[in-house]
């Protein structure tokens, strides 16, 4: 009777100083058969870049995934607008084209401008192609600062500062360059406008950069007075005064326009914007004029 007390007494023992360690214990990974692994089911990583270079030879580039998001949105409402139709047949409302005729996509691009798609596709991509590699980059940066059209009766594209409503030139007095760009060729002005409630009947204007002044001779401004009043002249850029005019307001610290009218006049403080725009678009002219 003891015998087989001490026997259980034993076996117990040995029983609870096991259960531990068996089920703790893993099987050695060299004994889990390879056809048993689970498959890696991490995410394909996109190895693609998110701003890819507009053109060869230019490091401005544009926003593939905002261009996406605008194409998968268009495409989603074309599906439902033409769904709708077929409920509908009656209806006014028409169906909407293919991604590649809408005229509303934009690229948003790295040095913070948009330019839109059908205007690229357009005429500026080929134009930006006729171009040799080593004037792609200052070119495309000063176009994409102005706005611009293409003129197809003589193949040029005439630019000019921004019309955007929200931006620097819109309502507003401004200094800034304007003119047409061909492959082999390129003119500028530079555009002095006054905007303002009041007319000032400008004769000339003076123009003071970090102290220095520079004083121009009588001009005859045009006027426009049809919403409010605008006057402005233009100077040709291949005049050496203008030309070194605008090489130092783009280079000053602070730069003042001053519209001199017959008994009035009025002060325009020259934004770090306009400066930047005036100077790419001087890199550019003499890029295409080299």
């Amino acid at each position: 009777m003891c015998r087989r007390k001490v026997i259980g007494i034993v076996s117990f023992v040995l029983f609870f100083l096991m259960m531990p360690g068996c089920a703790s214990r893993l099987p050695d990974e060299a004994v889990i058969p390879t056809t048993h692994r689970e498959a890696d089911v991490r995410l394909d990583v996109d190895r693609v870049p998110r701003w890819l270079p507009l053109i060869e030879g230019s490091d401005v580039c544009y926003d593939r995934i905002d261009l996406a998001r605008q194409r998968d949105l268009w495409n989603s409402q074309r599906e439902r607008r033409a769904e709708y139709l077929k409920k509908h047949p009656g209806s006014r409302l028409r169906p909407i084209p293919a991604w590649d005729r809408n005229t509303n996509g934009h690229l948003n691009l790295s040095n913070g401008q948009t330019l839109k798609v059908e205007v690229w596709e357009r005429y500026l991509k080929n134009f930006m192609e006729s171009l040799p590699l080593e004037k792609r980059h200052d070119v495309l940066e000063g176009i994409t600062r102005h706005s611009h059209e293409h003129d197809t009766i003589d193949n040029v594209i005439v630019f000019e500062p921004l019309r955007h409503s929200t931006g620097h030139y819109n309502r507003s007095s401004y200094i800034g360059l304007t003119g047409v760009l061909r492959k082999d060729a390129a003119a500028g002005f530079l555009k002095i406008r006054y905007y303002g409630v009041s007319s000032l009947s400008i004769e000339r204007f003076a123009v003071i950069t970090d102290g220095q002044t520079y004083q121009s001779y009588p001009i005859d401004f045009e006027t426009d007075t049809s919403i409010k009043v605008r006057e402005w002249a233009y100077l040709r850029l291949d005049d050496p005064e203008v030309r070194g005019l605008v090489e130092r307001i783009t280079g000053s610290n602070t730069a003042v326009v001053r519209f001199q009218g017959r008994h009035n006049y009025r002060d325009l403080v020259v934004p770090d914007r306009m400066k930047y725009d005036m100077r790419t678009m001087l890199k550019a002219i003499d890029a295409i004029n080299q």
